[in-house]
C-alpha cells in the first residue's frame, strides 16, 4: 500500500464515496445482518439523506497514490452538544483493510474540533467493528 492522504470532505467525493459505503456494507457486513437489511440500510444511505450525513459533519476522506477513494469517516455532534459527539460512517475498502488506512481515519476524526471539545464520544458500530473501535479506547455497552 502506497502513501494515503486524508482530506476534508467535498461534495466532489460524494459519488466515490456513497459507492465505497454501499460497497463495503454489502461486502463486509451482510454475512452478520443479511442482505434484506443491508439494502434496506443501503437505501437510507443514498441520495439527499447521505448528502446530509455528510455534510453536516465534519467528514473525511482517504484517498491512495492513484486517487482512489479507499475510506472514509467523520464526527459530528450528538444532537447539538458541545461536548458529546459521535463517530458516523466509517469505512474502508475491504480490499485494504488492516493496511492502517482506518487508523489513519479514526487519527484524523480524533483530532477534529468536534472530538477535542468533547467529554464524550459515541460510535454506533457494527458487530463487525468493535474490536477496530476498541483499540481507540472505545467500549461497548452491555446489551439490553
Amino acid at each position: 500500500m502506497g502513501s494515503i492522504k486524508t482530506v476534508a470532505y467535498e461534495n466532489k467525493y460524494y459519488q466515490s464515496v456513497r459507492d465505497l459505503i454501499h460497497k463495503t456494507l454489502r461486502n463486509s457486513n451482510s454475512q452478520y445482518y443479511g442482505c434484506e437489511h443491508i439494502e434496506k440500510l443501503i437505501k437510507r444511505l443514498d441520495g439527499d439523506n447521505l448528502k446530509a450525513k455528510l455534510t453536516q459533519s465534519h467528514y473525511y476522506v482517504a484517498i491512495d497514490e492513484l486517487d482512489n477513494i479507499v475510506g472514509c469517516g467523520g464526527i459530528t455532534p450528538f444532537w447539538g452538544s458541545e461536548t458529546q459527539s459521535v463517530i458516523v460512517l466509517i469505512f474502508v475498502d475491504k480490499d485494504v483493510q488492516c493496511n492502517g488506512i482506518g487508523r489513519t481515519i479514526m487519527n484524523k476524526v480524533l483530532a477534529d474540533e468536534y472530538s477535542t471539545r468533547s467529554s464524550e464520544i459515541y460510535v454506533s458500530a457494527a458487530v463487525n467493528a468493535v474490536d477496530f473501535y476498541k483499540k481507540f479506547g472505545f467500549e461497548a455497552l452491555p446489551k439490553e
